[in-house]
Parts: structure tokens; sequence; C-alpha cells
């Protein structure tokens, strides 16, 4: 494996974990470290609903004037949980990170998003998954 090489594995199967651990075993070990890291598996969004929500945005934008960062902003600071951040001594309370959720949250966070600019604008793509 070259050092600049990535892999990633989804272990689900008996053969895909063989395969990994083969890799794994094969590292060279010739002054080169390498940084391994196992945890569970958690589904994320699929590329089509993150378009899906940027194409809404993008309806809400044209319809209010304000860019689709503003109001993706926006919807995280209102559908997001906050967390509090501290640097250098200094504790700031900060929005939540829509590419960090999983499957089940980001649909959860996507209906709340649709329910607001449904309600509040009139906007709405409907069905298009």
């Amino acid at each position: 494996m070259n050092p600049d090489d990535f892999a990633l594995f989804i272990v689900d199967t008996e053969a895909k974990r063989t395969r990994a651990a083969g890799i794994l075993g094969k590292l060279p070990l010739d002054g080169r470290i390498w940084d391994v890291s196992i945890k569970p598996y958690q589904s994320r969004r699929s590329v089509d609903a993150n378009r899906r929500l940027w194409a809404l945005h993008k309806l809400a934008a044209d319809e209010t004037g304000h860019s689709v960062d503003e109001l993706h902003e926006l919807c995280k600071a209102m559908f997001l949980p906050r967390k509090e951040i501290e640097v250098a001594g200094e504790k700031r309370e900060v929005c939540g990170a829509s590419h960090k959720l999983n499957k089940k949250d980001f649909r959860d966070f996507m209906e709340q998003v649709e329910a607001f600019y449904i309600e509040k604008l009139g906007v709405f793509l409907g069905d298009q998954e």
C-alpha cells in the first residue's frame, strides 16, 4: 500500500473482515507510522438527500433574496442542537453541523427545514427523491 493511499473498509461479512485483516497485516513498518481507526459503522445521508436540501435552500434563497449559505446557517441555528466550545478560555455556543448527521437525524432536520419553508415561504420541492 502506498503511503498516500487511503483505505476504508465497511466490514459486514467474514470475507471483508479477512480482506481488511490481510491488508493491515501487510502494511510496511519500515519507518512509516500508520493511523488505523476502527469504529461502529454509522450510515450517512445520501448524495441525493444532500442535493435535495441545497435545492430547497436555493428555492428559498430565490424567494427571500438571501444566499443559500445564509439560509443553511439559519436552519442549522433553528433546528440543530447547539453545543458549547471553549477556545483560549473563551466559551461560545455554536450551531450543530448538518454534515455530521446520520441518516435518521438528517431526515428529521430535512423535515423541519421543509416544514418551515412551506409554512413561512410557500416553498417546496415535492416528491423528487
